[in-house]
């Protein structure tokens, strides 16, 4: 069954007068009435993977689009435990109702109610900071584990994925509710371990899913020397839905545009994360995202010589069927980058380094 796009209104905006050195979009925030705010960073150094970023805010309507650069004292601190992120290291942005939020490492949250409006800041009560050891070779002073990705909010929960202290950047195999009190003005780590750490996905609950010569998880190295296949596989995006997670996992491979991405489900899981029921395996090596609206998954094949032809499908929670979407005449190679509210959002190139200035679509 095809889900034909429509083009509602589209949008540009730029910030890249604020940045000498590159910039980029890594989340699309939408909301209802046709309204969106885009997150990304910048950067004035050489080296535009090694940061240290400066971040921006634009909001995305029919009467037009704002921006807002945000001062780096807003997210980045020297004193305490939060030292200034990499570039390898970005803030995670998420949905929190009618609000979004920024996971400043995992000590404290910015609660915005629009993008001109100063934040709130809510520290959280248990962070992992002052757990297990400091990444080898980077020296941060931050979060331990770091934060790779927020899912959209579910009420006051935000889930988050995790990388380990001996993981690097992207890593994320570890997986925390973050729950937060507005009114009290504070936030907690839920349903973590005794030690207090985050849980971790299980290699063993995906093998039966998994076909293909790679393993579904990813590498290391054993203490003889020998390369050893059995870590977890990585969570690509998750969402707290119905009181259970669901994950989209997929094995890990640094050169993923050579070797390939192996694996490719979303999963339903109890709060540890073992699995209750594989809902749905991509046909061919595919990026996941779980949509704001909570109840459908934008599939984007990795190669277009697959079943697929690279063309992006949406698959339902409600009838668990994948469906091709077929955007707007004009706009067939943009990605589908969001759901909610009943609109699509669209850009013409992937997140995370973007051309300037941004288009956004809106289609229904």
């Amino acid at each position: 069954m095809a889900t034909k796009l429509s083009l509602d209104f589209q949008m540009n905006f730029d910030v890249s007068a604020a940045f000498s050195r590159g910039c980029g979009m890594t989340k699309i925030i939408p909301f209802a009435n046709g309204r969106a705010v885009a997150f990304g960073w910048g950067t004035h150094s050489g080296n535009y993977q090694e940061g240290p970023h400066q971040y921006w805010l634009a909001e995305i309507g029919r009467e037009g689009a704002s921006e807002r650069i945000l001062p780096v004292e807003m997210t980045h601190r020297t004193n305490g435990l939060m030292a200034p992120l990499t570039g390898k290291h970005y803030l995670q942005a998420f949905k929190f109702g009618e609000q979004f939020g920024l996971l400043l490492s995992t000590e404290a949250v910015l609660l915005f109610s629009s993008i001109h409006d100063e934040p709130v800041t809510i520290p959280i009560e248990n962070h992992f900071s002052m757990l297990g050891e400091p990444r080898h070779h980077s020296h941060l002073h931050d979060s331990y584990f770091a934060p790779t990705h927020c899912g959209n909010a579910s009420g006051c929960l935000v889930p988050v994925v995790l990388s380990a202290p001996t993981e690097g950047a992207g890593s994320g195999r570890h997986a925390c509710l973050l729950e937060i009190d507005q009114v009290a003005g504070r936030a907690r780590w839920l349903h973590t371990l005794p030690d207090g750490t985050p849980h971790t996905t299980v290699i063993d609950d995906y093998v039966p899913s998994h076909t293909g010569s790679q393993a579904p998880g990813g590498i290391r190295l054993d203490s003889t020397g020998h390369l050893v296949y059995d870590l977890p596989p990585l969570v690509y995006d998750c969402a707290w839905v119905d009181n259970h997670w669901y994950l989209y996992v997929a094995g890990y491979n640094k050169n993923y545009i050579r070797f390939g991405i192996p694996l490719g489900v979303l999963s339903r899981n109890l709060v540890d994360l073992s699995i209750l029921e594989s809902v749905f395996k991509a046909q061919e090596q595919s990026f996941g995202h779980i949509c704001a609206s909570l109840d459908r998954l934008i599939v984007s094949p990795l190669r277009a010589n697959g079943p697929h032809k690279g063309k992006q499908t949406v698959f339902t929670f409600d009838d668990r069927e994948e469906h091709s979407l077929t955007p707007p005449r004009g706009y067939t190679k943009y990605h589908v980058q969001e759901y909610f509210s009943g609109y699509y959002w669209l850009t013409p190139e992937e997140l995370n380094y973007n051309r300037m200035p941004v288009k956004i679509v809106a289609c229904k």
